[in-house]
């Protein structure tokens, strides 16, 4: 497989697949509307001053990634982590949230590719 631009096109392929196994049409909200709406409280802050809020529970992280993945799939003009930055934020804070079990991590960053 080819390297992306951030260096690691499996990185990439693991980091959609992790997003995309957490439904978020039957975990949080029923069709990509009203996920879009739910997650307003974590966006809005995001685009705002590129930080997450702490308090994000690991649902709602999750059904975050996995509403970028839809919303790449539609839009298909580039690489996922180009095209949606905020993914690599929304693993790293899935990865340090205290109470995320070991079946919600994301895969592993390539040593040296962040």
């Amino acid at each position: 497989m080819n390297e992306d631009r951030h260096g690691n096109a499996d990185y990439e392929r693991e980091l959609h697949d992790w997003a995309y196994r957490y439904d978020g049409y039957r975990r949080l909200a029923a069709s990509p509307n009203q996920l879009f709406k739910v997650l307003e409280p974590v966006r809005l802050p995001y685009e705002t001053d590129g930080e997450i809020p702490d308090w994000a529970g690991v649902d709602l992280l999750r059904g975050w990634a996995f509403y970028v993945v839809r919303a790449h799939r539609f839009s298909g003009w580039g690489e996922l982590r180009e095209e949606y930055p905020e993914i690599d934020a929304i693993a790293d804070a899935v990865r340090l949230h205290p109470d995320a079990a070991a079946s919600d991590l994301p895969p592993q960053l390539p040593r040296g590719k962040a």
